[in-house]
C-alpha cells in the first residue's frame, strides 16, 4: 500500500468513526471536546485576524453550550471589522483543509499535531480567560502534545484527519446555520452575528455574505481534498 493510499485510508477511517460515534454509548461525549475545538479555532481566527490588521486581541472566552467570544479592539472601521469577522468564519475550513493536506504524511501529521498543541497552550497563556476554556483547551493541548511526542505516526495521522472531518462537518452543520443568522446569543447576551457585522460594515445583507462565506469554505475543503488525493502527484 502506497503512502497516499495509507493516508486516504486513515481519512476514511476517521470519517467512519465520526459517523459511528453518535450511535454508540458515550459517543457524543467523546465528540463534544472536538466540537469545542472548532469553536476555539473560530474564535482564535477572529483574534489573530485582529492582530494581522493592526488591532489587539484582548481575550478569548469559551462556554459549555458550544459558543465562544473573542474580544478585540482597535480595528479599522469598515473593512477591518469585516475582515476579522470573515476570517473567524473561515478559520475551521482553513485549518481543516491544512489538516487534510498535512495528513498525507505521517511525519507532517506529527508536526501538525505538536504545533497545534503548542498553539493551544500558548493561547491559554496569552488570551483564554474563562476557566472552562483554560481547563478544556489546556488539557487537550497537553494531551495532544504528549500523543504527538510519544505515539506512532499512524495515530497522529488519524487524529489530524479526525480533526479535519470535525471541521468539515461543523462547517456543514453549525457554521451553515450561523452564517444565515442575524443575531446570536453569546454568554447570555444578544449580539450581531459575524455575517451581520460584515453586512453592517460593507453593505448588503447577511444572507448574501453568508452565501459567499459558505461557498468559499466548501471550496477550501474541496480543493484541499482534490489536491491531496485526486491529483496524480502529491
Amino acid at each position: 500500500m502506497t503512502n497516499k493510499s495509507k493516508a486516504f485510508f486513515s481519512l476514511l477511517i476517521a470519517a467512519v468513526v465520526f459517523s459511528i460515534l453518535p450511535n454508540v454509548p458515550y459517543g457524543n461525549s467523546i465528540q463534544w471536546p472536538f466540537e469545542m475545538l472548532t469553536t476555539y479555532v473560530h474564535e482564535l481566527g477572529h483574534g489573530l485576524a485582529a492582530i494581522a490588521q493592526g488591532g489587539r486581541f484582548l481575550e478569548l472566552q469559551m462556554f459549555q453550550n458550544g459558543g465562544g467570544l473573542a474580544s478585540v479592539s482597535h480595528l479599522h472601521p469598515g473593512w477591518g471589522i469585516a475582515f476579522v469577522s470573515a476570517v473567524g468564519l473561515l478559520s475551521p475550513s482553513i485549518v481543516g483543509g491544512l489538516f487534510i493536506l498535512g495528513g498525507r504524511s505521517r511525519n507532517v501529521a506529527r508536526l501538525i499535531l505538536v504545533s497545534f498543541a503548542l498553539l493551544m497552550l500558548l493561547s491559554c497563556l496569552l488570551w483564554i480567560r474563562s476557566t472552562f476554556g483554560l481547563v478544556l483547551i489546556g488539557g487537550m493541548g497537553c494531551l495532544f502534545l504528549l500523543l504527538g511526542m510519544r505515539t506512532g505516526g499512524g495515530l497522529n495521522q488519524f487524529l489530524v484527519h479526525f480533526f479535519a472531518v470535525h471541521m468539515l462537518m461543523d462547517t456543514l452543520t453549525r457554521t451553515m446555520r450561523y452564517l444565515f443568522t442575524g443575531q446570536v446569543d453569546i454568554g447570555g447576551q444578544i449580539r450581531h452575528s459575524d455575517t451581520a457585522n460584515i453586512a453592517n460594515s460593507l453593505g448588503g445583507g447577511y444572507w448574501m455574505w453568508g452565501s459567499a462565506i459558505a461557498f468559499v469554505a466548501l471550496m477550501i475543503f474541496y480543493l484541499s481534498f482534490r489536491y491531496a488525493y485526486l491529483q496524480r502527484r502529491l
